[in-house]
Order: C-alpha cells, then structure tokens, then sequence
C-alpha cells in the first residue's frame, strides 16, 4: 500500500509506481465522518487487502506523464507549462469535454474514465494555439446547426470560461478561446462574447453585411465576389471577411430608402418612428423640394448599434427589462429622452434581446431609469440594482456607502415603508466622478476587460482598496489619470 503527494491533485487519475488507476475509497456526505480517515480506513481495510477496489491496469497517457513531470519538476518549455498547472489541467479537461461530443452526443463519461478527456483535451493543447485553433474549427462546423452560436457549439468550455473561470489564471485560455471566435465568427458591436459586449468587429458574413447596409443578401454576395472580397458560392452565414477591409466597399453601397422602408428594416413602428423624428434623431439623408426624403440604411444601423454597445444580453425579458417603446408609455415621456440618456452615459445599463440588433431589441433598465426621472414612487435606484448597472456586486457597493467611500441617499422604501440607501442621481454622479469600474473603464478604451486588467498591473495600478476590504474591480480617476492610462469623461 502506498499514500503519495503527486495523488492528491484533482486531476491526478494514476499511479505511475503500480501502473493502475487511482480509485475513490469512499464516500460520505458528513464532512466529520468523512475526514475520520482512521475510521473509514478500518472499515475499507478487508477490501483493500483483497483487491476488490484494484481498477483494470493501463498504461500511462501523455496527461499522465505530463502532470507527473510538473509535479515533480515544475514547468518546461511547451505551450501548457507556461501556465498554471491546475488551469491548464482545467483547460484540458473542458477542451476534451468539448471534443469528445465529436464523437458521441454527450461530455459526460462513465466514474472512472475521466482520464480519457484529459488526455483528447491535451492532445490538442500542447501542441500550442493553431492546433487548439484547428480543433475549434471542427467543432464549429460538426456541432449543431449553422446558426447556432458559440455556447452552443463549444459546450462547457464556453460555458466555465464565461461565468466561472474568470481569474487571472484563466485569462490566456479566455483569450485563445475569445481570438478564434473574433476570426472566424461574425460578431459585432451588439453581441456578447465571453460574458463581455464585443467593442468592435474583425469578421462580416454576408448576412450581417446586408443587414447593415439594408441590402438582399444574394445580392450583395454577387457584388462582394465581383469586387474580390468573397467567392461567388457558399455559405452567407458562415463565410466571413475582413470587416476592416470591406469597409470601403460596403459604404459606398449606401442604400436609399423611404420611411416605411426604413421603418421595417429597423423593426420600428410609425409612432415611436415621428416621435424620434421630432426630437431630432433619424434625419433623412437626402430631402428636398420635389421629391420625398430618403434615409441611409447604413447610417441607420450604425445609429442603433452605437445605442446597443456594451449592452447586456438578455435572452427573456422580465418585469425589469423594458424596451423603449413601453418605457416611454409607462412614464409618460418621450422615447428622445430616453435616448439622450443613454447617449449622454447617465442611462448605463442597457440591454439587447438575443440574437436581435434592432430598434425594438433595445431594452432598458426599468429601475434605473425610473430614479433617473426622480419618479414619485422612486426614491432612487436600490443598492443592488445601482451595483449591477456599473458592474459591481451588491455587497461591494453596500460596502463602498457603509465605510464612507461613496454617497447615498436615506429613503422610505415605498412598498415597505423601511428606510434604507438609494443612489439618487446626484449620489451616482459622486461615484461616477471618483470611482470607474473595470468593465466601464473597458468600454470607454473600446478593449476587453482582460487586456486591461493586465495593462492595469503593469503599471502597478491596484483596485481601490484604501482599507484593505474587497470593493470589487474598481479603480480611482485619480489614480488612472495620474499613470495617464485614462481620463474621466467630461460630464463629470
């Protein structure tokens, strides 16, 4: 019988010295009983000696010997040693849970075969990022259906690196995973990749492309091929391009069209469309004596996806989530006051419906904008929903106000009648004048929250933490301004 420390890692699945594979000893859900190892070793000790709990021989797998050797001589020159051992063994073991759906219809393997999507997942990891790259790649075009998006096609990879693995340890995965999606997808401004907005587009399709210059998408492809940029043939959803370089193209493309073509291509109704029209927004740009006025499709678009970045995607809405038509009936305003809000960044949290990019999809905060308003039955935004907008947690924020590091405003909660702190607007501006959250510092640098953060501890830059207590991944103006990494907007 042996006890080794190389067996303890979650991911160690074998013993090198017996060449067998390593076996739970027991189970239990008591935490006391479970750690009285004394006890539970007496009750196992026949069936140990009898060699009933002996798992079938096997030979060592790459993963094996690979864990073994940084274990017990640390990290050597291949792709996964530059990382940390335990989130590149993650890695591998997400990547062969994505892989093995190649082929069989599910990730999950029989208790005791987990070995063997460690060792698929390591196949293709240290052999470095165009092996990982091509392997993606298969799986794009072999999982699901061609419409389907990234979570769908990539599994609990996409999944865990999204919402759980989000630390420091993880980032290089995230980043090879978020690269390949950003190359080979075309995914813009209004979507949502990684759990982050998308800031900018590297890839058109000939779908997306038609949609933003409001063009039928056989034609456009026609026009594409002919000016070099696509082949004649394929498929519009999946062929991509460089957005960049076809940009000259696709603008002097620009279409003309009247108001109730303009209208439906923006899934906007006549009302909410002259009401937006006397306010100012969705000029024509071509109107005159004689003739009636036209509107550029292209422009259009660019005016919604500008309204739709950084927005949160919100696949069902709910009571919170309003879009602007409803919102400015429930308040009794117009939908241009919403939209000066937004665009003036006082209106911060935004939403867009799933795999939508139009007027309609534009979905706000309820709450938020109500304590904008100063709303009778509003007496502010609550603390959570305030945290939520800027990207915080609610106990950071609750936190931040309790130790004095930021204002709010003590209010009757008018459906409990208990008092308890609002961010009213003059509260949100305070904040927003010393303080900028990650994410909303990502936004304002049009860069993933990821780069910055590492920019961030380059210049030696900490979250603010004046009292050594945890508010969150927020950093003073102050601060950033003195290492000229960024400068407040000037609204405040």
């Amino acid at each position: 019988m042996s006890i080794k420390g190389n067996w303890l890692p979650r991911h160690s699945t074998y013993c090198h010295l017996h060449e067998l594979p390593l076996v739970d000893l027991w189970k239990e859900s008591n935490l006391t009983r479970r750690f009285d190892t004394s006890e539970r070793f007496k009750e196992i000790a026949p069936v140990i000696l009898s060699g009933e709990l002996d798992g079938e021989a096997r030979e060592a797998t790459d993963f094996d010997e690979y864990l073994d050797r940084r274990l017990l001589d640390g990290s050597s020159t291949g792709w996964l040693d530059k990382h940390p051992l335990y989130a590149a063994c993650v890695f591998c073991d997400l990547l062969g849970r994505a892989l093995v759906r190649l082929e069989f219809s599910t990730s999950k393997v029989e208790q005791g075969s987990q070995w063997a999507l460690y060792q698929m997942g390591y196949e293709v990891a240290h052999k470095g990022e165009p092996t990982i790259f091509e392997a993606l790649n298969q799986l794009k075009y072999e999982i699901g259906e061609p419409w389907e998006g990234p979570k769908k096609k990539y599994g609990v990879l996409y999944d865990r690196l999204s919402y759980d693995l989000t630390g420091d340890d993880y980032a290089p995965f995230r980043a090879t995973l978020r690269d390949h999606i950003l190359e080979t997808w075309p995914l813009g401004p209004t979507d949502e990749l990684l759990g982050e907005p998308v800031l900018k587009r590297r890839k058109h399709s000939v779908i997306t492309a038609a949609r933003e210059v409001g063009m039928d998408p056989r034609r456009l492809r026609k026009l594409l091929a002919e000016a070099g940029i696509i082949g004649s043939e394929g498929d519009d959803r999946w062929d991509v391009f460089d957005a960049e370089v076809a940009a000259p193209f696709l603008n002097s493309l620009n279409r003309q069209v009247s108001a109730l073509e303009l209208q439906s291509e923006l899934s906007l109704s006549r009302s909410q469309f002259e009401l937006l029209r006397k306010d100012g927004y969705l000029p024509p740009s071509l109107s005159g004596v004689g003739h009636k006025p036209l509107w550029d499709v292209a422009q259009a678009r660019a005016f919604i996806n500008d309204l739709l970045q950084g927005a949160e995607t919100v696949l069902i809405p709910r009571e919170k989530w309003v879009d602007l038509a409803k919102a400015s009936q429930r308040l009794k305003i117009r939908p241009g006051q919403i939209l000066q809000m937004i665009t003036e960044g006082r209106l911060t949290r935004i939403g867009k419906l799933h795999n939508e990019n139009d007027y309609a999809s534009i979905l706000v905060h309820f709450e938020e904008l109500k304590s904008l308003l100063k709303w009778p039955d509003a007496p502010g935004m609550t603390i959570e929903a305030f945290a939520r907008s800027v990207g915080l947690k609610p106990p950071q924020a609750g936190r931040l106000i309790k130790n004095g590091h930021t204002p709010a405003t003590m209010a009757q909660n008018p459906k409990t009648r208990a008092q308890q702190y609002y961010m009213q607007e003059k509260d949100i501006v305070a904040f927003k004048g010393k303080l900028v959250t990650l994410r909303e510092l990502a936004i304002l640098r049009g860069q993933s929250w990821q780069s910055l953060r590492a920019a961030l501890r380059e210049y030696d830059v900490a979250p603010f933490s004046p009292d050594g207590l945890d508010y969150g991944l927020l950093y003073e103006w102050v601060v950033l301004e003195a290492n000229d990494i960024a400068h407040r907007p000037q609204s405040f």
